[in-house]
């Protein structure tokens, strides 16, 4: 608690410092390092985010704090002020605290002097200020420790040096304990030690935009661990080792380290969080509020785990605990969650092996040497008589949308169907589409269509038909069975390529077999042409004499969606070697996907070289999908046309996630269920970097990187020169 006493104390160091030209000194090189780092990882990156910011803020407050801290009470005892200031009619914990607060108000007007990127960086892109608010708590908590142990430290010797190597030693050693090369080279539970005491590990979880209850703990904790044996360092010194007082106050000042630790056990086990992220990334989404409210029996869940996980895997643990207890919660009981231990348990281990959870082999340090162990860390599900299971949980990103979508796999009464066209060299269900058929198959039953022999094409059954990218002719037949499914109610999604692209000539060609002369009759058309985006696109590597570079690709436009009702959450995907798509007045069409103003498109002569000079004029916001909310002569079937097939391959989902979210959105649509769609839009959606001229990157950019560090100088300069101008006139007086 800070009083009147300690408050004079605290503001009396800040005048200290900001009186001193070191000082500002200091803060220009804090704030100069810190966003040169942060735009040069930024930019590259392309996500408008303060992650690279505060990957690195860790290390440069190692440096930072230490000088700033070094003199707290150093300094007083090298001038001999010490005993006139211990004298004083105020108390040692007035003084400590004031010291602290003083040098930590320092550091954190230090923090907040970066604030302006985080301010502007909105000009580029979509920022999540609930992150950045994390991210800034935890930095000023982490601040908050190396203050502690400086103000430690600083007790310990007259010499300001030595009191900042012992204070840097310290915060080192506090960072790496959490790495993984640290925890790695440890015996299991040391690791574990090791991982519970390392400030890089609570930090880095409360970057995630998550204040949990066992990071605060320990943060505090640890200041006021720190903050006990400095208190013992400063009265040790004033009394004799051999009075009771002086074993009295090692007594209380052990017993002080010792609830904080036992404070920090204690927290391990409570579970109580703050979800400041846009989108509630870590709190459960009503679509799984729903489906876990409409369960009609129990649904089984058994969490298997090794005893002894590495480091990463051990935090992976707890959130997959966490995560798991919040459906136990949610569900009012009906999901039922087990852990269970399959190592030195055979029954279990064959257990686990019959639901799907397979063993993972991690290094562990055994007598002086590495050891390769079979482990767990899988998730069952049963529902009756059936089972599903995620066989190994890498990560939680996306273990919400897995483990819901399994429960509903498995309970759900009347599952629609979605067919894939095939038989026309469209991308197939299981083969360049496996991970779109495969999400699709956690919500829906799906299956492959083709025309076989006098029964011609059979859609009986089938809710949605993807076409995705056919180039070999489809009879009349069978467009007269597509025309007679959708008429009757049925939907589709017709993914077209105008073009057929081969990359390793660097051309495309026209495909006259696309369909898209057979979707005129509904007013849509696929244009013949290849549309890139100057503004907004993707990078490709190119290879030089100088090695590999990271160029501009503009034939990769990272499209807008412009339709929330069938995207949900995803702000943008990425289509390649994309068409742009038109319809009619009376169609009814609702835009999708719609390209930046800086859009042209080649109509001939299809050049895919990345090092090619691109078309300035005629540039124009293009659309790239559209939406029929009501086509057939029934007027009950819907349809989506997208001038692209490519962007849902699995080559394409690996680099972005989005765009199967954003396939599986539009089928989700088409037929009428979103059920499983809130939870991949909250984890799909990129926050991309995205200027929307050159002159305005750069002002954001040089506008931070130089505007700050001179407004900071050019304020210590007239702060310190109307200081020597009060003093010059107190001195004639």
């Amino acid at each position: 608690m800070i009083t009147r006493a300690s408050w004079t104390i605290a503001r009396k160091e800040l005048k200290s410092y900001i009186d001193r030209p070191a000082a500002y000194i200091l803060l220009v090189v804090f704030v100069a390092i810190s966003l040169f780092l942060f735009f040069r990882t930024a930019f590259l990156s392309g996500e408008a985010s303060m992650r690279p910011l505060f990957n690195v803020i860790p290390w440069i407050l190692l440096f930072f704090v230490p000088p700033i801290t070094m003199r707290l009470f150093s300094e007083e005892e090298k001038q001999g002020t010490m005993e006139l200031l211990l004298t004083q009619p105020i108390s040692d914990l007035d003084i400590l605290v004031g010291k602290f607060a003083g040098a930590l108000i320092f550091v954190a007007l230090a923090l907040a002097s970066t604030l302006p990127v985080a301010l502007t960086l909105r000009l580029g892109g979509p920022v999540d200020y609930g992150i950045v608010f994390s991210q800034y708590l935890g930095a000023l908590l982490l601040s908050a420790v190396f203050v502690a142990t400086g103000l430690f430290a600083s007790g310990l010797t007259s010499n300001q040096v030595v009191a900042s190597i012992i204070a840097m030693t310290i915060n080192f050693g506090l960072l790496i304990l959490g790495f993984d090369a640290v925890l790695l080279a440890a015996p299991y539970v040391i690791g574990q030690v090791f991982q519970s005491v390392s400030a890089l590990t609570h930090f880095e979880n409360m970057g995630r935009g998550v204040i949990d209850l066992r990071d605060v703990v320990y943060f505090v904790g640890m200041v006021a661990g720190f903050g006990a044996l400095a208190y013992f360092t400063l009265k040790a010194k004033r009394i004799s080792k051999s009075s009771p007082y002086y074993r009295n106050l090692q007594s209380g000042v052990a017993a002080l380290v010792a609830i904080c630790v036992i404070a920090n056990v204690l927290a391990g086990y409570a579970w109580l969080r703050a979800d400041l992220t846009e989108n509630n990334l870590f709190t459960l989404s009503p679509a799984t509020e729903r489906i876990l409210g409409d369960l009609e029996d129990v649904v089984t869940v058994k969490l298997y785990a090794s005893p002894e996980l590495p480091g990463e895997l051990a935090l992976t643990f707890r959130d997959t605990r966490d995560l798991l207890s919040d459906y136990a919660r949610t569900s009012r009981g009906k999901v039922q969650v087990k852990t269970l231990y399959p190592v030195g348990e055979d029954k279990v281990a064959q257990e686990a092996a019959a639901a799907g959870v397979r063993q993972v082999q991690f290094n562990v340090v055994g007598q002086d040497e590495f050891q390769l162990k079979n482990g767990y860390l899988g998730i069952a599900v049963q529902f009756g008589s059936k089972k599903e299971a995620v066989p190994f949980v890498q990560s939680t990103e996306d273990l919400e949308y897995q483990l819901t979508g399994l429960i509903h796999k498995l309970t759900a009464k009347d599952r629609k169907t979605v067919a894939f066209l095939a038989g026309h060299g469209e991308k197939g269900q299981y083969k360049e589409l496996a991970t779109f058929g495969q999400e699709l198959s956690k919500q829906y039953e799906t299956k492959e269509v083709s025309a076989s022999g006098k029964k011609g094409l059979d859609l009986k059954g089938v809710s949605t038909l993807v076409v995705a990218g056919p180039n070999q002719k489809i009879d009349k037949a069978e467009r007269q069975a597509i025309t007679k499914f959708l008429d009757s109610g049925g939907n589709a999604l017709f993914l077209i390529d105008a073009l057929t692209v081969n990359p390793q000539f660097l051309m495309g060609m026209p495909n006259p077999n696309s369909l898209a002369d057979y979707l005129k009759q509904f007013g849509v058309g696929v244009k013949e042409d290849m549309v890139y985006d100057l503004q907004s696109h993707e990078t490709v590597q190119l290879n030089s004499d100088a090695g590999p570079v990271m160029a501009p690709y503009p034939l990769w436009p990272r499209v807008a969606l412009v339709s929330p009702e069938v995207g949900g959450e995803i702000r943008s995907i990425v289509l390649p070697w994309a068409s742009s798509v038109e319809a009619s007045k009376g169609a009814g069409a609702v835009p999708l996907l719609r390209t930046t103003e800086a859009a042209g498109a080649q109509t001939k002569d299809f050049n895919i070289a990345p090092d090619q000079a691109f078309a300035e004029k005629g540039l124009a916001p293009r659309s790239m999908a559209l939406a029929l909310p009501k086509v057939g002569s029934s007027g009950k079937g819907r349809l989506i046309v997208v001038g692209n097939s490519s962007f849902v391959t699995d080559d394409f989902a690996r680099q972005a996630p989005e765009n199967v979210a954003f396939a599986l959105n539009s089928v989700d649509w088409l037929t009428q269920q979103k059920s499983l769609g809130e939870i991949r839009s909250k984890r799909s959606q990129p926050r991309r970097l995205a200027f929307s001229s050159d002159l305005l990157r750069q002002t954001v950019h040089y506008g931070n990187l130089i505007g700050i560090p001179i407004l900071i100088a050019l304020y210590g300069m007239l702060h310190l020169l109307k200081r020597r101008r009060i003093a010059r006139e107190g001195s004639r007086g």
